[in-house]
């Protein structure tokens, strides 16, 4: 399986799930044929961001709090996250997102878990 088919299996599964809306975050360069080349970076755009971005609608009844980032940087097993990647998950922690890395189907669904007991909704019925 390659990350990609990784990435798609876990993006299937996390967006049937109760209050999370999640997409793939296309990072990388884009060729652009005009200039016969990759166009530049962004300076906006952060090195490490996550393979897979998103938003948990998190709300408890009681404080009307919602949207909660979410950050997913997805890897093979035997992979680890670069220390750019390893930053960004840091800064969305700190930033009060859920943000974490995954090395399967398992993994996603323990931060879905996470996420749920940590912001609010219930366990999926």
């Amino acid at each position: 399986m390659s990350e990609r088919d990784l990435e798609a299996l876990i993006l299937d599964y996390i967006n049937r799930e109760k209050g999370f809306f999640c997409w793939k975050n296309y990072s990388m360069g884009v060729f652009d044929e005009s200039i016969g080349g990759f166009r530049n970076r962004s300076r906006f755009a952060p090195k490490g961001i996550s393979d897979i971005l998103g938003i948990y609608d998190g709300r408890k009844q009681t404080l009307g709090v919602g949207g909660i980032s979410l950050a997913i940087e997805v890897k093979l097993p035997g992979n680890t996250p670069t220390m750019e990647q390893m930053g960004f998950i840091k800064k969305i922690n700190l930033m009060g997102g859920s943000a974490a890395w995954v090395t399967s189907l398992d993994g996603a669904e323990r931060f879905v878990k996470k996420v749920r007991l940590s912001h609010g909704l219930a366990e999926r019925k």
